[in-house]
Order: structure tokens, then C-alpha cells, then sequence
């Protein structure tokens, strides 16, 4: 069922990557059941859905079975920044935005 969807779950934190809108749609009802079965509830601020590739560029939320959820066009996860468009370059500039700290951190110790 979730094969046109990916749901990335860490922690409290879950995001929605999927490639349409009706795709996000049945991993979010999807789980809803999961969760609710579990007695666990969905936290709208902390659940984003994203479409990849984008192709509307169109952020408006969305609501689904009285949730709504706030469309990105990327996010940070587990340290990664991903996007709609799947580019590396805000990525690499993290990475290297985040060496020069430690390297200059480093050098002035």
C-alpha cells in the first residue's frame, strides 16, 4: 500500500515523501490506523508531507481525516537536508558550512 509513499520515522518525528498528493493522502490515512490501533495520536505541527519532485511548487497544507499537514519543500532529517527537487547542493553546503565550524572551531582552541 505504502509503495508509492515513504514515511521516514524517528522518534516522535515522521515525514511523508511521496511522488503525488493522493499518494501522501493514503499513507496519511494509513497511518492514522496504525497509530490509532497503537493509542499513539498524530502531532500536526510535527508531521510534513513533501511531493518529489514538486511539481506544482505549490506549498499550501493540505487536510486529511481532520489533520492538517504542512507541504515542504525540504527538511531536515536525521542531520540530512532533503528536498522536492532531490538536489545535493543545499546538502553540501550544510556539510561544508558545517566542517568550516569545527575546523575553525579546532584552530582557534
Amino acid at each position: 500500500m505504502l509503495t508509492k509513499a515513504q514515511l521516514l520515522v524517528y522518534a516522535d518525528d515522521i515525514d511523508i515523501i511521496a511522488r503525488s498528493e493522493r499518494a501522501v493522502k493514503e499513507a496519511s490515512r494509513a497511518l492514522e490506523i496504525s497509530v490509532t490501533d497503537t493509542g499513539l495520536t498524530i502531532n500536526e505541527d510535527k508531521t510534513k508531507f513533501m511531493e518529489v519532485p514538486s511539481s506544482t511548487g505549490n506549498y499550501t497544507p493540505f487536510r486529511i481525516n481532520g489533520h492538517t499537514f504542512e507541504r515542504v519543500g525540504e527538511f531536515k532529517y536525521l542531520g540530512t537536508i532533503i528536498n522536492d527537487q532531490n538536489m545535493l547542493k543545499a546538502e553540501i553546503n550544510n556539510r561544508i558550512k558545517s566542517a568550516n565550524k569545527c575546523f575553525f572551531g579546532l584552530k582557534n582552541n
